[in-house]
């Protein structure tokens, strides 16, 4: 599958599954926070993807490109180190503004910051790993 059809089946299984118009789709939205969508959409989403591409993303993909080549320790407990909050905003989650937080970050809060482009990312890193066994090494890293 091209990459810019990827990305169409991305945003229309997002659409789809917190029923939008696919115009209100923005890479930079937040799925939870500013789309809406649930945990129970989350997994819809991922299902509507690996239906309509065969890219399966599985949950421990997500934790895995959250979570980068860090330890678990750092996002599990109640609250995300300062290592791992540094790994979200400088690898994974570069919009997110650091000062808009007002308090720690806790782990529980991780999901409210994945965005409809960190989402396209990680089906377009999950493709590349399933369709070319070098840049499976090369991905299977990064998750």
């Amino acid at each position: 599958m091209r990459a810019e059809d990827l990305t169409a089946v991305a945003i229309t299984s997002v659409a789809d599954a917190i029923r939008l118009d696919k115009t209100r789709i923005k890479p930079e939205s937040t799925l939870i926070g500013e789309l809406g969508a649930e945990s129970i959409d989350l997994l819809d989403m991922w299902f509507r993807i690996h239906r309509d591409s065969g890219v399966e993303i599985p949950g421990a993909d997500v934790a895995a490109l959250l979570r980068g080549d860090l330890p678990d320790d750092e996002f599990s407990g109640e609250m995300v180190s300062e290592v791992g909050l540094a790994q979200l905003i400088e690898r994974v989650l570069p919009q997110f503004d650091r000062d808009s937080l007002t308090r720690p970050l806790r782990s529980d809060q991780v999901l409210e910051l994945v965005t409809v482009g960190t989402l396209i990312d990680l089906a377009h890193r999950l493709a590349a790993r399933d369709n070319d066994p070098a840049a499976s090494r090369e991905v299977g890293a990064e998750l």
